[in-house]
């Protein structure tokens, strides 16, 4: 649990022409590059998901294998033209979800079943 008050210090320092001071930007998520529109795109195909099944439903966990195809359909019918939905936002979602469960699988090993791609170059 985080202390009330306490900020983390990289040691590093940008002064500003008012000579206010900060710590650096260095190292730290850059959350302030994502694409508003991107962001905003997914957050829709995220309530629309929460309409169709539940809020959290992604979340019980889904094995890869099928947010992979999933997201290579709906990749295919964005190279087609197809308009008939978002269909980035829905490649954007699996992403999310996969990347999602590989950090949960770090520290619950018991949830690794959901990686069912380890094998994804034939021997």
């Amino acid at each position: 649990m985080s202390k009330i008050g306490q900020i983390k210090d990289s040691g590093e320092r940008q002064e500003f022409k008012t000579g206010a001071v900060r710590d650096t930007q260095s190292g730290k998520p850059r959350y302030d590059l994502i694409p508003p529109v991107a962001l905003y795109r997914t957050a829709m195909h995220y309530g629309g998901g929460a309409t169709k099944y539940t809020p959290w439903n992604w979340a019980l966990g889904i094995e890869f294998s099928r947010l992979f195809a999933s997201m290579y359909r709906h990749l295919m019918q964005f190279a087609m033209g197809e308009t008939d939905e978002d269909h980035m936002a829905a490649v954007v979602f699996g992403a999310n979800c996969i990347m999602h469960f590989q950090e949960l699988i770090k520290h619950n090993p018991e949830l690794a079943h959901l990686d069912d791609m380890k094998s994804r170059i034939p021997n």
